[in-house]
């Protein structure tokens, strides 16, 4: 059996580009209220450091519990844990580790994992994702993030079987999801850290506001949250050792488990990130403590 070996929580996920998906338009920001169109938000090191010191805060209890995708048509209510997704791309990052270790020869029972994923994010009626309004409705169900791991499955890591069980899974949630409408029309694709602590129950997770503005200018982007990700797949790799007996006869620790899942996790990103941000930079940014942008790196 091949060894699992446990990653450095310290890693952090690189970006990936590749092409572009036709409903994407990267390439400016529609102006609201008036200003022209040909306006556009430059990306340079000293504007994203205004942009994210002025919209960063600390996050409320609900928003620090509320997952929410990196699409950057955001809605008022979205949550600090911003991933490709949501709990759609968290659950199809846990399906995939299923396939993995099945290939071992480990079998983990599917209702056990679902089960499991489920009690981490909440219950069905709290799962967290969103569709658009042209898809809204039909079968296969959810984002851009979500579609393309139903189309191009063995990309991401699924057997047919699993990416029919994740399609119908996505049906069957108690919760409705988001619709959200237009274009897409980011400027850039956004991994944020920040350097404060947070604590086990969530407290001091800082939080982007989803409506930036520079000068009356709205700004759009993809935002990833790696650090809060991380925390979510600890949590959901508890829950799974917990669940799955099979996992603890074998000497498995929620570290390897956890491991495993961020491998999977950095691999589904780069994927999607590949498909829908390859034509905008990609930034990395951290605030300190005191709310404050002051490492900014663009690729």
């Amino acid at each position: 059996m091949r060894s699992v070996v446990a990653i450095s929580r310290r890693k952090l996920c690189a970006g990936a580009v590749a092409s572009l998906a036709s409903t994407f338009s990267p390439s400016s920001v529609i102006a609201r209220e008036g200003r022209s169109s040909q306006e556009k938000f430059s990306v340079t090191e000293s504007n994203i450091r205004r942009l994210i010191t002025d919209h960063i805060r600390l996050a409320s209890p609900h928003e620090v519990h509320k997952r929410t995708c990196s699409d950057d048509r955001v809605e008022e209510d979205d949550g600090a844990t911003a991933v490709f997704g949501a709990d759609g791309g968290a659950l199809a990052d846990m399906l995939v580790l299923i396939r993995e270790l099945n290939d071992q020869g480990i079998r983990i029972a599917q209702k056990d994992a679902i089960d499991a994923f489920f009690e981490t994010v909440g219950g069905s009626p709290r799962f967290c994702y969103h569709t658009d309004e042209e898809t809204d409705g039909k079968d296969g169900r959810g984002c851009a993030h979500c579609r393309l791991v139903q189309e191009q499955s063995k990309r991401y890591g699924l057997t047919p079987e699993l990416a029919d069980l994740f399609r119908q899974t996505l049906l069957n949630v108690e919760a409705r999801p988001d619709v959200l409408k237009g274009k897409h029309e980011p400027v850039m694709l956004l991994s944020l850290y920040q350097t404060s602590a947070i604590k086990l129950d969530g407290s001091g997770a800082l939080i982007l506001d989803h409506r930036m503005h520079v000068d009356g200018q709205q700004v759009q982007a993809f935002v990833y949250r790696p650090d809060l990700m991380w925390r979510q797949i600890n949590s959901l790799a508890g829950t799974l050792m917990r669940y799955s007996s099979t996992l603890r006869s074998l000497g498995m620790t929620e570290d390897m488990i956890a491991g495993r899942l961020w491998n999977i996790q950095r691999h589904s990103f780069a994927v999607t990130a590949g498909e829908i941000a390859s034509k905008i930079p990609h930034v990395i940014a951290r605030v300190d403590s005191d709310l404050v942008c002051r490492m900014v790196r663009i690729t």
